[in-house]
């Protein structure tokens, strides 16, 4: 129909206009008349082609495409999605348009993506939809790795209006199954350039901001999804962002912690979270962090059948104990948290039994069951089919040994979209899902009042918090570098895992990427890259770089390599207004824990 490569996607309304699309008269009734507007859009999509030696029309070909034709339009119609809003701006700027003319024009380019783009895709994916839980558990199985996503929810992004018209057939295709992304994810920074000059003058880049309304806002949405389960709770996990602040945000909206450390039992501790709202996931865990979690009432949740001993030996047993699960080859797995068959995490299904009847024995009363087997992960499917897993286990601990758990601990593993072609997790389909397993396997099994627990940290915090940073060189050689004032001391996640982070120059958002580069940081080491080979507009020196979600796993795994310091953590206010959560590290602090007399600072002269 159109190219939306470069200058052409801007030029097809001036192109459209020039053609005499529609005349005035024709326009005004094909607005106020949809099927009217339908009888002329049939009247214009007349090209004709051969298939098999018979004629047809190409928008008869596109509403039962092939399968190459198919995987052609899942990856066009993000792109036609990026360029929406050029397209729009420059049918809005074209003189000798009237009003109604626009108008028409938009909508003619809404429908032709609903009936002809959208429809297709949505068919394919219903045909998906109607396969059993038993398919759906082979694609977790078999198809991990080569359909994972890096990738918890962003605001639905705000459409021009030439695609609102189709966006809820586009939230149809990607609530199910990710369907090649038919709406593009929003990459925005909550302020304005203007005020981030401002937070800049006051706080130095490089530095991590975070929206403290967007979190909380998130957050509700998926206690809502979870609000039907018994005694649900979200034990945040401290690892993503452990900073006291933000777990205070997240404790006042009613979410625990789940910590790995005495260093996240003394944050959870600080920040308000009190006795069976934290957590403790033990893994090769010594026993001033057992002690801990006792001296906190605690749940304690053992990652090995041998820390039974340990844990009555070095500091007496909680009040309720669980164990965490290793499914073993039933899930593969990924690059982030490995094959659970490869993996030092958790207990096997032969141990789990084993562990219940010593732990009863030596008096425990109350009980848990925990799993944490997926990372990142934006299929739906893969939380129903751990949901299954669990629930099934949990009436088989009940028939074999005759104990009633109080909680199934689901884990965490929601992804976040980090492409912008990528899609949200659908959190309300997949609690939707977890509550039908659990009416069909746990109420009838006679374990009705199970509490739901899980321990998200990526999905809550993820998407809403930003990597800001300053362009301080430009390198040209082999290839083509722009060099930040930030490097894996403040974001890691790139060079340890390949991981994308999309990332936006400030004040170039609608620019053409028309340069690619590498977008490096200081540190000795040639993987301390934030992105290779990413096409981005012009950059120049001074110019402020923005990477987008940063939220977990971010700052939290900074190191000091090189002396580089770790940047500052700021809050941005509902009202607002920013607040420093976390000072930049000084050069005082990296050398603290030295003893070298006479001091290594030296006062300037």
């Amino acid at each position: 129909m159109y190219s939306i490569r470069g200058e052409k996607s801007l030029l097809f309304a001036e192109n459209f206009r020039k053609a005499g699309f529609l005349q005035r008269k024709k326009a005004a009734g094909a607005i106020t008349s949809p099927a009217n507007f339908m009888k002329i859009e049939e009247y214009n999509l007349c090209s004709v082609y051969r298939q098999q030696g018979k004629r047809i029309f190409y928008h008869e070909i596109l509403k039962a495409p092939t399968a190459d034709l198919h995987r052609s339009i899942l990856e066009i119609v993000p792109r036609i999605k990026l360029a929406a809003p050029r397209i729009d701006a420059r049918m809005d700027a074209t003189e000798g348009m009237t009003s109604i003319s626009k108008t028409c024009m938009k909508k003619s380019l809404a429908m032709r993506l609903q009936t002809y783009v959208h429809t297709p895709c949505r068919i394919q994916v219903d045909h998906q939809k109607s396969r059993s839980l038993t398919a759906s558990r082979s694609i977790v199985i078999m198809a991990e790795n080569r359909c994972r996503r890096r990738g918890g929810f962003l605001p639905r992004p705000k459409r021009c209006a030439w695609t609102q018209l189709h966006a809820g057939a586009a939230h149809d295709v990607c609530a199910g199954h990710s369907a090649g992304g038919i709406f593009m994810t929003e990459k925005k920074l909550p302020v304005s350039p203007e005020r981030l000059e401002e937070i800049i003058e006051q706080y130095p880049t490089p530095f991590h901001i975070y929206d403290e309304k967007a979190i909380r806002e998130n957050f509700r949405r998926f206690k809502r999804a979870f609000a039907w389960a018994p005694r649900f709770t979200e034990h945040f996990a401290v690892k993503a962002t452990p900073n006291p602040r933000l777990l205070q945000i997240l404790h006042e909206e009613g979410a625990g912690t789940d910590c790995s450390s005495i260093a996240e039992l003394l944050l959870s501790e600080a920040a308000g979270v009190k006795g069976e709202e934290i957590m403790l996931t033990s893994n090769d865990t010594p026993a001033e962090e057992f002690q801990k979690a006792r001296e906190l009432g605690a749940i304690i949740n053992l990652d090995d059948i041998s820390h039974i001993d340990y844990q009555e030996k070095h500091a007496g047993f909680p009040a309720c104990l669980s164990f965490r699960y290793n499914p073993g080859p039933l899930i593969e797995g990924n690059d982030i948290i490995g094959k659970p068959t490869e993996a030092k995490y958790g207990l096997t299904h032969h141990q789990i039994f084993d562990a219940y009847k010593i732990a009863r024995e030596k008096g425990v009363e109350r009980f848990g069951l925990h799993t944490m087997v997926i990372s990142s992960e934006l299929r739906n499917e893969a939380f129903l089919f751990t949901a299954e897993l669990m629930f099934n286990l949990a009436v088989e601990i009940k028939k074999r040994l005759g104990i009633s758990l109080e909680f199934v601990n689901l884990g965490g593993g929601f992804g976040i979209p980090y492409r912008p072609e990528e899609t949200a997790i659908d959190v309300e389909r997949v609690g939707s899902g977890i509550e039908t397993l659990y009416k069909k396997i746990i109420e009838p099994a006679g374990l009705a009042g199970l509490a739901i627990k899980a321990e998200s940290g990526r999905y809550i915090t993820g998407p809403y918090a930003w990597l800001v940073t300053t362009a301080l060189h430009e390198k040209k050689t082999y290839k083509d570098y722009i060099g930040l004032d930030a490097c894996m001391a403040n974001l890691m996640r790139p060079a340890l895992y390949g991981a994308y982070h999309h990332i936006t120059v400030v004040g170039k958002e609608d620019a053409f990427c028309d340069h690619i580069y590498d977008v490096t940081g200081s540190l000795c080491e040639n993987n301390d890259k934030f992105a290779i080979d990413r096409k981005l507009p012009k950059i120049e020196i001074g110019d402020r770089i923005v990477i987008h979600d940063t939220g977990a796993h971010g700052h939290a795994m900074g190191f000091n390599y090189n002396g580089k310091l770790r940047s500052a953590e700021l809050l941005l206010r509902e009202d607002g207004s920013i607040e420093l959560i976390r000072r930049a590290e000084t050069l005082d602090d990296y050398f603290a824990t030295l003893d070298i007399p006479g001091g290594l600072m030296k006062p300037h002269a």
